[in-house]
């Protein structure tokens, strides 16, 4: 197997690899390993302080994995989360709306999941 560390050394690039390998995974349905690959990444972009990276791998894959796996709880958490970080990036309001929707009660998320589930 290729290994990309060689050729793309730098840790931003490697994140990126670590982030890609998830969605793979996801796709593959392999939830646990996507969640694992996920959540290395978006930890990885926080301590590298690249909070918007780690923000955009919370709302888009692991949000929307745990939206497919019911896991409403855990989608509120992240939303908590991630907030401060589109606060203090100044993302636009699309964003932000975005964010809200995954507040709303549970009925409604799984409409939102299958919506754009199949991204």
């Amino acid at each position: 197997m290729l290994d990309p560390r060689g050729e793309f050394p730098e840790d931003w690039t490697q994140l990126r690899l670590t982030w890609l390998r998830g969605k793979i995974a996801a796709r593959r349905g392999e939830s646990d390993a996507a969640e694992r690959f996920f959540l290395e990444a978006r930890d990885g972009f926080m301590a590298a302080g690249h909070g918007y990276d780690a923000a955009m791998v919370a709302i888009e894959d692991l949000a929307l994995l745990y939206l497919r796996e019911g896991r409403t709880a855990d989608v509120k958490r992240l939303a908590e989360e991630i907030l401060p970080v589109f606060q203090a990036q100044d993302v636009h309001r699309e964003a932000m709306a975005a964010l809200r929707l995954s507040r709303r009660p549970p009925g409604r998320s799984s409409s939102l999941s299958r919506r754009f589930g199949n991204t």
